[in-house]
Order: C-alpha cells, then structure tokens, then sequence
C-alpha cells in the first residue's frame, strides 16, 4: 500500500486545499509584508501589534544612525 503525500505551500500548517489562513499564519504574513519596508540593509524586521484578531499597528525597522 502506497502512502499518499502531503503537499505543502508556504504557509507551513495548512494543506493546499485549505485556502484561507489561519489568523496567526495571516498576522505572520503581514509582518513578513510590512518589513519589505525596512531601511537597514542588513536585517529586516516587520512587526505587528494585535489585539482581539484586530491590527492595532504595524512597523518597522531603520538604518543605524
């Protein structure tokens, strides 16, 4: 008996024909959006603050003075 596989997309828990994300893989990804925007050249880091499934804020981060 041949075992079936799993396919994954990039979203690491849900299986593809789950199309709609979780809230924190959902959160995850707005972060990962939101730190496109960084300035500094070596690391780049999103964040965003949530509370009650709602964004309150999001930001990121700058060059070193």
């Amino acid at each position: 008996m041949k075992k079936k596989k799993i396919i994954y997309k990039s979203r690491t828990l849900s299986k593809v024909r789950d199309k709609r994300p979780t809230w924190d893989e959902y959160f995850l990804e707005v972060a990962a959006l939101v730190s496109k925007r960084a300035t500094c050249l070596r690391r780049r880091v999103g964040a965003v603050l949530v509370k009650d499934k709602k964004i309150l804020a999001t930001g990121y981060n700058g060059a070193p003075s």
